[in-house]
C-alpha cells in the first residue's frame, strides 16, 4: 500500500510540474497568456506544402492584470517568449526591442511613465501587439490573451542527415532550426543513427 502510495505521489508531482502557471487577474480569476507560432513548410522535392503551428503558454513571475477592460502584460516575458530583446528606458520613456543579432526592430515612446510593478514592465495587449506584429485576441470568458504570429514560410530539402536537441527526448529533426528545438544546441548526424538509436522523426519537420 505504501509503494502504492509513493507511486501516486509522484505521478501527481510530475503532472503539476507540467501545468502551466495561470497568472492572478484583478478580479481574481486567472489570465493565460498563449503564443500561436504559424509555419508553413514546403518540400523542395515535391512541392508538397504543409502548414502547421506550434502553442504555448508563456510563464511569468509578475502575473498580467485585467484594468478598466485591458490586459497588461509584462512586456519582457511575452519578448522573450517569442525570441526578441527588449530595452527600457525610463528616462526617455520608451522601450525598444530588438532580433536574435541584437538588431533594433522598432523603438516606441511613450506618452505616458512606464508601468512598473515589482521592477517588471507592464504594457498593454495592443502594445505588444503593435510592436511585434502579433494578431492578439482577448477570450474573456476563459481569460485567455492568445497571440498569433504571420506565416513562416520555408523550404526544406529531405536528405540523409538529421539533427538532434539537446533536449527535447528522442526526436530528430530534418533542420537545425525548427520551431521545437533550440539552433545553438543542435547536435548533427544520420538519420540511419538516429533511427538505430531509437529517435523517431519530428512531426514538425517531415
Amino acid at each position: 500500500m505504501k509503494r502504492k502510495m509513493l507511486l501516486f505521489a509522484l505521478l501527481m508531482s510530475m503532472l503539476i510540474t507540467f501545468i502551466p502557471v495561470a497568472a492572478q487577474a484583478s478580479d481574481g480569476g486567472d489570465i493565460w497568456v498563449r503564443i500561436v507560432r504559424q509555419y508553413e513548410r514546403t518540400n523542395a522535392n515535391t512541392g508538397e506544402i504543409v502548414s502547421f503551428d506550434i502553442r504555448f503558454y508563456v510563464q511569468f513571475e509578475e502575473p498580467p492584470f485585467l484594468q478598466d477592460g485591458e490586459v497588461y502584460i509584462p512586456i519582457r516575458e511575452a519578448a522573450e517568449a517569442l525570441g526578441y530583446g527588449v530595452h527600457l528606458d525610463r528616462e526617455a520613456q520608451s522601450i525598444t526591442v530588438t532580433g536574435a543579432a541584437n538588431e533594433v526592430i522598432r523603438t516606441t515612446y511613450l506618452d505616458a511613465a512606464l508601468l512598473i510593478i515589482n521592477g517588471r514592465t507592464f504594457v498593454s495587449m495592443q502594445f505588444i501587439s503593435e510592436n511585434l506584429g502579433l494578431y492578439a485576441h482577448w477570450n474573456s470568458g476563459t481569460k485567455t490573451v492568445t497571440f498569433t504570429t504571420p506565416v513562416t514560410q520555408f523550404t526544406y530539402t529531405p536528405s540523409g542527415i538529421v539533427w538532434l536537441a539537446r533536449y527535447g527526448g528522442e526526436i530528430y529533426h530534418s533542420r537545425n532550426n525548427c520551431g521545437v528545438m533550440v539552433s545553438e544546441w543542435a547536435t548533427r548526424t544520420t538519420r540511419r543513427a538516429a533511427r538505430s538509436s531509437g529517435y523517431r522523426a519530428c512531426q514538425n519537420c517531415w
